[in-house]
C-alpha cells in the first residue's frame, strides 16, 4: 500500500514540476523591474575564465576514465558515466557577485546563471528548486564581507546522502588551491549527515546558510564541481577517502553488510525476500537512514562484503577496505553506475544484481559467493 501511494504521489510532483518548467520558460523573457529580475538564459563560467585566467586556476583538465568494461553496468546503462564532464575542474574569483535563490545561482551582469555550477542542467530538477519566488524576487540583498564560496547546487541541497558527499563536498577539493581561505555557503537542511560532515572535516565554523532571496560576496569563489553528477570523480573519491580516513575502522574486519531502504518509492515488492536471503547467508540488516556518519564510516570500513538496494547508501563504499565485495542490486526500470565507478576508484569487486524476482535466489547466492 504504501508503495504505491509513493508511486502515486512521484506522478503528482511530476506533473507539477512540469508545469513550472514551463513557468519558468515563460517567465525568463520578462524584463527586470525593480527587485523583479528573472534569469535570462546562461553562461559558461570556464569561458569567462579563458578571458581573465589571471583570476583563476585549473586544478586539473582531465581525470581520465572509469569503468566500462564489456560486461560492466556503465556499459549496459550506456549513459557514459566512465567519463568526468564537459568542464575542467577550476576556481573563478568574481568581486560582488550575485548568488540567487536557494541554490546560490551566480548570475552575471546580464542576468544570466552560470552553467557549470547548475551541472549544465538549464531545467530545474526539483519542485524547491531555487525555493520558489526566490528565483525572480531578488530582495531583500544581503552583502557578505570577505571571500565566499559556495557548494549548494540543483544536485546538492543536502536531502541526499550521495550528492551531499560527492557534488557538494567534493567541490572543497579545491579549498588549498585558493589563494585564500573563503567561508562556505551550505544549504538549509535538516539531514543530521550535513552537520555532522562539516564537523568532522573541522569546516563547520567557516560555513552559513542564508535565507535571503539575494546574497553579495564581497570576494565569491566559484568552484567548479569536479565532475558531472553520478560520473567518474576521482578528485572527490580521493579527497573524500582520505578527509575522513581518520574515523575508518582499524580492524581489517569480517563483516557481511546489507544495506536496506526505508520510505523510497523503488523500494522492490520482494524486498522481505531478498532480505532473508541475506539474513540466510549471515548479512546484518543495516538501516543507514538510522546511523550517524560516523557509524556508516565504521561499520563501511569493517566489512568485508557489503550487498544493498541501489540508493544513496551505497556511497559508503567509499569508506571500504581492499578487499571488499561489493553487491548492488537494481529494479528493471532504473539501472545506474554511480557506485560501480566508486567501487573500479577503489580497486574493489563489484557485482550488479538486476531484480526480476523469478531467479534474484540463485543470482544473489551466485553473487556472493563468486
Amino acid at each position: 500500500m504504501q508503495t504505491i501511494a509513493n508511486k502515486s504521489l512521484a506522478k503528482i510532483k511530476a506533473t507539477y514540476l512540469r508545469y513550472l518548467r514551463r513557468f519558468d520558460k515563460h517567465v525568463s523573457i520578462i524584463p527586470t523591474i525593480s527587485y523583479f529580475s528573472p534569469q535570462s538564459g546562461w553562461f559558461s563560467a570556464f569561458d569567462q575564465f579563458k578571458q581573465n585566467s589571471e583570476n583563476g586556476m585549473i586544478i586539473s583538465n582531465d581525470q581520465g576514465q572509469g569503468q566500462n568494461a564489456e560486461n560492466s553496468l556503465a556499459r549496459l546503462y550506456n549513459k557514459n558515466q566512465h567519463f568526468s564532464k564537459n568542464w575542467p575542474f577550476f576556481w573563478l574569483l568574481i568581486t560582488n557577485a550575485r548568488l540567487v535563490g536557494g541554490l546560490r545561482i551566480w548570475r552575471n551582469t546580464e542576468n544570466k546563471g552560470v552553467l557549470e555550477g547548475s551541472f549544465n542542467c538549464t531545467e530545474r530538477l526539483g519542485i524547491r528548486d531555487g525555493q520558489g519566488i526566490g528565483r525572480y524576487w531578488l530582495a531583500p540583498e544581503r552583502k557578505l564581507p570577505g571571500p565566499w564560496t559556495s557548494i549548494i547546487s540543483n544536485w546538492g541541497t543536502g536531502n541526499n546522502y550521495y550528492h551531499w558527499m560527492i557534488d557538494c563536498l567534493g567541490r572543497l577539493a579545491a579549498l588549498e588551491h585558493l589563494p585564500e581561505f573563503p567561508k562556505i555557503i551550505i544549504p538549509i537542511s535538516d539531514y543530521p549527515f550535513v552537520s555532522e560532515s562539516l564537523e568532522m572535516l573541522g569546516l563547520i565554523d567557516r560555513c552559513e546558510t542564508h535565507d535571503e532571496p539575494c546574497v553579495r560576496p564581497e570576494r565569491f569563489y566559484f568552484i567548479s564541481p569536479p565532475a558531472d553528477t553520478g560520473k567518474w570523480n576521482p578528485i572527490a573519491y580521493a579527497w573524500l577517502e582520505q578527509k575522513f580516513s581518520p574515523y575508518f575502522s582499524k580492524e581489517n574486519g569480517s563483516r557481511r553488510l546489507f544495506f536496506t531502504r526505508v520510505g523510497s518509492n523503488r523500494i522492490p515488492d520482494n524486498i522481505s525476500q531478498i532480505e532473508n536471503i541475506f539474513i540466510n547467508e549471515g548479512f546484518e540488516i543495516i538501516d543507514c537512514g538510522k546511523l550517524t556518519l560516523r557509524e556508516q564510516i565504521l561499520i563501511s570500513s569493517s566489512a568485508s562484503i557489503i550487498a544493498g538496494l541501489h540508493g544513496a547508501a551505497m556511497t559508503n563504499i567509499l569508506w571500504t577496505k581492499d578487499n571488499t565485495k561489493i553487491i548492488e542490486i537494481f529494479q528493471e526500470d532504473y539501472l545506474n553506475s554511480c557506485y560501480e565507478q566508486i567501487a573500479f576508484y577503489k580497486g574493489i569487486k563489484y557485482n550488479y544484481i538486476i531484480n526480476n524476482n523469478k531467479s534474484i535466489n540463485s543470482n544473489i547466492l551466485t553473487a556472493i559467493n563468486s
